[in-house]
């Protein structure tokens, strides 16, 4: 589904290049079975807590990353029916278009995707063989990957996130481990592992502590005492997203409430002042 709006009617809508990734890869991250038909829709979440939808990606695609750099949202790797991938590609939210861009050097899916200082990081993933613990950098500038440090273990189905200029690689498939990652000395660390094994979740750095929720609990990560604190959970399967904006803390999409273990597009948010979730 398009639904095609004016340039005036997009910018109306609320920091729409980060609400666009709210929901934008909920369905199509962390399935264990790809879904049929494989989506392509790419949803915006409005001042009215209403999702209307914008260009579809031009390449269906699950168990991909996203991350977002300003007004606009990178897609990279993931799977289609037949094959990994390694494509790389931009939805402009300005023109409401999508551009290819050079590709990942090799296929991956699962992978975590983050940004950081105007590059985008890909780290970790699986060709389908074999978990990766190597880790890419993405120049928007000169349209080019470049490897740095991998990270101290292969990963696949964790989340990156970036807090006060450097990159957490959370957890994923069998693993509690938390590592830390500073491009200044190009150099991995483990800092405190999760209170759970997360995998397939979501994750989100939110007024400067870490957020983590999947089926398997909810816990905030304190980063100046390194501690993991458990917080109220909500009925949760894999695949959901989490998402700072405007404020707010926001959970979305698959295995929320009645709707555990089905895509949806339910939206539930955090008060960090009562400890509570509120379904919007």
């Amino acid at each position: 589904l398009q639904l095609n709006m004016s340039k005036t009617r997009l910018k109306t809508l609320f920091p729409k290049w980060f609400s666009c990734l709210c929901l934008f890869f909920f369905p199509c991250l962390c399935l264990s079975h790809p879904p049929t038909p494989l989506p392509t829709h790419l949803h915006i979440w409005t001042r009215n807590n209403e999702w209307e939808s914008v260009t579809e990606m031009p390449t269906p695609k699950y168990l991909f990353g996203a991350t977002a750099i300003g007004k606009k949202i990178y897609v990279c790797g993931g799977a289609n029916y037949n094959e990994r991938l390694n494509l790389l590609e931009v939805y402009d939210s300005e023109n409401n278009t999508w551009i290819e861009l050079a590709p990942m050097p090799n296929i991956r899916d699962r992978l975590g995707m983050a940004t950081l200082n105007n590059h985008i990081y890909v780290a970790g993933g699986n060709d389908g063989s074999n978990k990766f613990s190597s880790v890419l950098k993405y120049s928007p500038e000169t349209n080019t990957w470049t490897e740095v440090k991998a990270m101290s273990e292969a990963r696949c189905g964790h989340q990156l996130v970036t807090l006060h200029g450097v990159i957490y690689a959370i957890a994923g498939e069998g693993s509690k481990t938390v590592e830390r990652y500073s491009p200044l000395n190009d150099k991995w660390i483990y800092i405190t592992p999760t209170n759970h094994n997360h995998s397939y979740f979501g994750a989100t750095s939110h007024q400067n502590k870490i957020y983590v929720l999947s089926d398997q609990g909810f816990e905030v990560f304190h980063p100046e005492s390194e501690i993991w604190e458990e917080l109220p959970s909500l009925e949760a399967g894999n695949g959901l997203q989490l998402v700072s904006i405007n404020d707010k803390l926001l959970a979305i999409g698959v295995g929320l409430g009645s709707h555990k273990g089905r895509a949806s597009k339910t939206v539930y948010e955090f008060d960090t002042v009562n400890n509570s979730w509120i379904h919007l």
